[in-house]
């Protein structure tokens, strides 16, 4: 099985459908929230993100600041480990 990297801490791979299904039940998210939330979770810088998606970097920070609000995070650090360790 392979881990999953989260700033800088080595967390247990983990279903991102499972992931996913809990972002949307819990949260509320749209599904280009749970996009961006699952590249975050994997790592992914701004700039990656925002070109796998076919975004502009100010379109994916409005996505992650509001994926923070719901959430009730401040940071990728808070973001992952809210999500892991509810897991």
């Amino acid at each position: 099985m392979r881990n999953i990297f989260c700033t800088k801490q080595i967390v247990p791979a983990v279903s991102f459908d499972a992931i996913t299904r809990r972002l949307c039940d819990n949260f509320g998210l749209t599904p280009r929230e749970i996009q961006v939330a699952n590249a975050l979770l994997r790592g992914g810088s701004d700039k990656r993100i925002a070109d796998d998606l076919h975004i502009s970097m100010p379109t994916l920070r409005s996505h992650v600041q509001h994926l923070f609000d719901k959430l009730g995070v401040n940071s990728r650090t808070e973001l992952c480990s809210k999500v892991f360790l509810a897991s």
